[in-house]
């Protein structure tokens, strides 16, 4: 009878190590994944893998821990995502909008979609990610946030944000 594998036989050595976003577990790297906008498909298309079952056995109990390389993609994936979270925040900050103010978030509902309108290359979910959660940051700091499909915008808005003044007059930031 086969006895079943403790968890430290999985060890690469990286998992347990401290990273920038505190210690790396397999919880952490699924968070940090999904907060990136990641998919595992995508994940293990940009880590050059077959396919998607790796990504899922490294975020199980049990299984073979993410190796350094995957650390470093989502842990750059996050940093990415913070960046460009705050370089939203950063740009409606500087219109000195006053509170109330609409902003208009571009979400997009599928690859399909963003392949059409989105103006960078690569998967919908990053730049919803980003979305969302900017949006939620301006919904605390006291601003109106709608999310919009980018065919309900003007061509030069589709890849943006857009903030509308209560005179009505808006602009692309």
């Amino acid at each position: 009878m086969e006895q079943k594998r403790k968890t430290s036989e999985f060890r690469d050595g990286v998992t347990g190590t401290t990273g920038p976003y505190g210690e790396r577990t397999k919880t952490l790297f699924h968070a940090l994944r999904d907060m990136a906008g990641l998919d595992s498909e995508t994940l293990a298309r940009m880590l050059g893998l077959s396919g998607p079952q790796w990504i899922h056995r490294w975020e199980r109990d049990g299984q073979q821990d993410p190796p350094l390389d995957a650390w470093q993609t989502v842990e750059n994936a996050a940093k990415r995502h913070w960046e460009l979270v705050n370089a939203i925040l950063h740009r409606v900050h500087e219109q000195d909008m006053p509170e109330g103010t609409r902003i208009d978030l571009t979400y997009y509902r599928s690859q399909a979609e963003y392949d059409r309108y989105g103006r960078d290359r690569g998967p919908y979910r990053k730049v919803n990610a980003v979305s969302m959660h900017a949006g939620l940051l301006l919904t605390q700091a006291g601003y109106e946030v709608a999310y919009v499909a980018p065919q309900g915008l003007p061509p030069v808005e589709r890849a943006g944000i857009r903030l509308t003044r209560d005179s009505g007059a808006s602009g692309r930031i």
